[in-house]
């Protein structure tokens, strides 16, 4: 959504590529503590704020990980091999989904930890 918002409302922080990435975080960052919210609270039978705070304990470090993996690997294209790409592109979603398995690569092993220690539900 960020890849789309940033262009249409002119926010720039540093450049095109950074404002997209602060807009792409903030929207996973809010979507993944809801989706996680209505995922703990009906199994756990928790209040509102309860709620709140076990999605964004079970979620802060997966979404920031799984973030930084993608991050790093549309940074390394941009910067590193100089595909600046837009939204209207093919060739940009394709390279979104090669950073989507970074970031779950990154992510897992917080996502496995986060399971172990029950902050996190598992979804079979």
């Amino acid at each position: 959504m960020g890849e789309v918002v940033v262009p249409l409302t002119g926010i720039a922080v540093l450049s095109g590529f950074w404002a997209k990435t602060l807009v792409d975080f903030a929207l996973a960052y809010a979507f993944g503590i809801a989706f996680q919210y209505f995922t703990i609270v009906p199994l756990r039978h928790l209040s509102f704020a309860q709620g709140i705070a076990a999605a964004v304990r079970a979620d802060t470090i997966s979404i920031s990980l799984f973030e930084a993996g993608m991050v790093a690997w549309m940074a390394f294209l941009h910067f590193g091999l100089g595909m600046h790409m837009t939204a209207s592109e093919s060739v940009f979603w394709f390279m979104m989904q090669i950073a989507m398995i970074a970031g779950s690569m990154a992510s897992y092993p917080a996502n496995v930890w986060l399971i172990r220690k029950g902050w996190k539900e598992a979804m079979m």
